[in-house]
């Protein structure tokens, strides 16, 4: 078991408290004895309130929020989206990894916002630049941005997830909540998220904690959103979308992509409870969101439907321009797709 080093440790912080720094000391005897995920005899320890956090037995940081530890010490057994994502990504990591996700123009996308923002960060402090990919899953943005030579770090709430993140990639991982991440002010220089902020419930706390931790002259990239535009179905595109579960289930047999389906009660819990923010009538609000950035300190600049670059406007997918198509839109408008954030936190 890797035990956190000092360097990795003076990046995170208690959640409980705040601000509080982290040590590593002994398990109590008998301490988290029945937890969802196996502990190590090593935990964390605030220095300021004195909360302890676990590690796993291979060594991840489970820097737990309230809602998270009632989940993980099975107080709390209510469906919901932090259960439902812990639950469907624990079961599937390495099928997601090896099926989902495997987009070239999403991947180049990330890649060249991430490599300009780097280049343009003018912030001299004379240290290795820092990544944070928040609900790093199994690792597919860590991986695409790996050759950029930053330090990197994937934040997730599956155990699984961040395994395979951190056996692929090399990134140090860390076990925590998005709305409430557990480390410092100022810390890393590109924060991503793809596919996750419509996985959030509180998701304007997670966007203001992508600006509490992004260090003045960095960057955050999230990519491939809906807006209250592309969930803007009418009554009988959503109906036709709810036909989808069964010929879905026998593609799934056919086309790896589509494995989420051959179990539909697995599918359903991960589309109704985990995607919430993902349904019809749902979406991001865009001025919305700017505003809450705005709020926070940096300055968003919003690209609807990019393509291989952010500036670069791509076509619906065709489920999508069926859909719009059945809700009397024109879907050759951007409005309609997926969007992307680069927001820039202003250097001091």
């Amino acid at each position: 078991m890797n035990l956190p080093t000092d360097q990795q440790l003076s990046l995170m912080r208690c959640v409980a408290c705040g601000d509080g720094a982290l040590s590593i000391g002994d398990r109590p005897a008998g301490l988290w004895t029945d937890l969802r995920l196996p502990v190590a005899d090593k935990c964390l320890v605030c220095t300021t309130c004195q909360e302890r956090y676990p590690l796993t037995d291979c060594g991840i940081p489970v820097l737990w929020t309230a809602p998270l530890k009632a989940y993980l010490q099975k107080l709390d057994n209510t469906v919901n989206p932090l259960s439902a994502n812990a639950e469907i990504y624990n079961a599937t990591s390495s099928d997601y990894a090896d099926n989902i996700r495997q987009y070239p123009k999403t991947a180049s996308r990330i890649r060249t916002a991430a490599a300009e923002s780097i280049a343009q960060n003018k912030s001299n402090d004379n240290r290795p630049r820092r990544h944070l990919d928040v609900g790093c899953g199994p690792g597919h943005v860590l991986n695409w941005l790996k050759d950029l030579k930053l330090q990197q770090w994937g934040l997730d709430i599956s155990i699984e997830n961040l395994r395979n993140a951190r056996a692929r990639t090399g990134a140090y991982v860390v076990l925590g909540s998005a709305d409430n991440m557990p480390f410092r002010a100022d810390s890393f220089d590109v924060v991503t998220e793809s596919s996750v902020l419509h996985h959030i419930e509180d998701w304007k706390g997670m966007l203001r904690e992508t600006a509490r931790v992004c260090a003045p002259g960095g960057a955050i990239i999230l990519d491939s959103e809906p807006s209250t535009d592309t969930k803007d179905w009418s009554l009988l595109a959503r109906l036709l979308f709810q036909c989808r579960w069964y010929p879905y289930k026998l593609m799934s047999y056919i086309k790896p992509d589509k494995f989420w389906f051959r179990d539909l009660k697995q599918a359903k819990l991960n589309y109704f409870q985990a995607e919430i923010h993902n349904q019809p009538g749902g979406g991001f609000a865009l001025e919305e969101l700017k505003q809450c950035y705005r709020t926070a300190g940096v300055e968003p600049t919003v690209y609807l439907t990019p393509g291989e670059r952010m500036d670069q406007q791509d076509k619906l997918p065709i489920k999508s321009v069926i859909l719009h198509l059945l809700s009397g839109h024109n879907p050759k408008s951007p409005r309609y797709g997926m969007f992307s954030v680069v927001a820039r936190k202003t250097a001091k």
